[in-house]
């Protein structure tokens, strides 16, 4: 009497794998401190470039104290940038797998880091650029309301109703501003993204080169 086997499902080991990978993503720990030194000191670099374009272009009455300035905006900028953090390294595993370590990996990881914070970093300075815009803005209004002389300076008309030749006063002054703005944006944006590929590159290399939490120390097992 033979006793007949009844084959299971097909299993793919690909398969299976590709089906563990999110959960482990999930569930892998997250090395806070790695996350904690790449926000703050992408948020100094970052708002280092911020700073300096204001003192560049942006508006005097921000300008005074600009080392305080810095650290103040620093520390509101880092809570977003743990969150980019976070994001890109959960992005990175979803991709790649759980464990960062290898240099494809590290690469996946690195090029969506720089991404994540640079657009916070971008993103700071166009905050920055329209809060001066405000005040220069303001400024130029009230210039131009002290020293207007005849119908020719309109501050108060609307921009679409001007053209160019009447555009003069308050108005002129307002769209060479935002012109300086938008330019400053522009060359600052790169530095901000060089900032941060430097500053990725160093804290993986003082981390060991992985992007994974430590591993947590078993304690000998008592008899």
């Amino acid at each position: 009497m033979s006793l007949d086997v009844v084959p299971g499902p097909a299993t793919s080991e690909a398969g299976d794998e590709v089906a563990a990978a999110a959960p482990a993503a999930r569930r892998a720990p997250v090395p806070w401190g790695t996350v904690v030194a790449l926000a703050v000191l992408v948020s100094l670099a970052d708002v280092f470039v911020v700073v300096s374009l204001q003192g560049a272009v942006g508006s005097i009455e921000r300008a005074q104290g600009p080392f305080a300035l810095w650290l103040e905006m620093s520390a509101l900028v880092a809570p977003v940038q743990v969150g980019a953090v976070l994001l890109a390294l959960r992005v990175a595993r979803r991709r790649v797998g759980p464990s960062l370590r290898t240099w494809r990996t590290l690469a996946v990881a690195g090029a969506l880091l720089v991404a994540a914070t640079s657009v916070v970093g971008v993103g700071a300075l166009a905050l920055n650029a329209a809060r001066d815009y405000q005040f220069q803005a303001a400024e130029a209004e009230k210039t131009a309301s002290l020293h207007a002389h005849g119908p020719g300076i309109t501050a108060g008309v609307p921009a679409a109703g001007r053209n160019d030749a009447t555009c003069t006063g308050a108005c002129h002054a307002k769209r060479a501003t935002r012109q300086a703005h938008v330019r400053g944006i522009v060359r600052a944006a790169p530095a901000v993204v060089l900032a941060n590929v430097v500053v990725v590159g160093w804290v993986v290399a003082m981390a060991g080169g992985s992007l994974d939490a430590a591993p947590r120390r078993r304690r000998p097992a008592t008899t």
